[in-house]
C-alpha cells in the first residue's frame, strides 16, 4: 500500500512540474523495443484506445515499461490540453471550459486505471 501511495505522489509532483524527471539508471533496451529492420518498433498498447469488446486492455501486448511511458505521456499531454483550454482567447462558456476539461486526459486516466487496478488486485 505505501508503494502505490508513493507512485502516486510521485505521479502527481511530476505532473506538477516541465522537466523530465531523473533517473540514475541508464536507458536499458529491450528487444521488443528496438527498431530493427526484421521488426517493427513496440507500439505502447496503453497510448491507443483498446478495440476489444467493453474496451478491455489487450494485456497479452502490454509490458512493465509501457506504464510508466503511457502515464508519463499521458500527464504530458493532459497538461498542455489544460493549457490550451486556459490559454484559449474565446470567452469561457460551459462548452469551451468544463466539458472540454472532463474530455482532456483520456490518455492518463487509461493508462493509470489499468495499472492502479492490477496493483490493487
Amino acid at each position: 500500500m505505501k508503494k502505490i501511495l508513493a507512485l502516486s505522489i510521485a505521479l502527481g509532483l511530476a505532473a506538477c512540474t516541465d522537466e523530465a524527471p531523473m533517473t540514475d539508471k541508464p536507458e536499458a533496451k529491450t528487444p521488443a523495443t528496438e527498431t530493427t529492420a526484421a521488426a517493427p518498433a513496440h507500439v505502447n498498447p496503453l497510448l491507443v484506445a483498446s478495440t476489444l469488446p467493453l474496451l478491455a486492455p489487450p494485456f497479452n501486448l502490454i509490458e512493465d515499461a509501457d506504464y510508466e511511458a503511457a502515464i508519463l505521456a499521458g500527464m504530458t499531454k493532459n497538461k498542455a490540453e489544460i493549457a490550451a483550454i486556459a490559454d484559449s482567447k474565446d470567452p469561457p462558456t460551459f462548452e469551451n471550459t468544463i466539458v472540454a476539461m472532463e474530455r482532456s486526459g483520456q490518455d492518463l486516466t487509461r493508462a493509470y486505471k489499468i495499472f492502479s487496478n492490477l496493483t490493487n488486485s
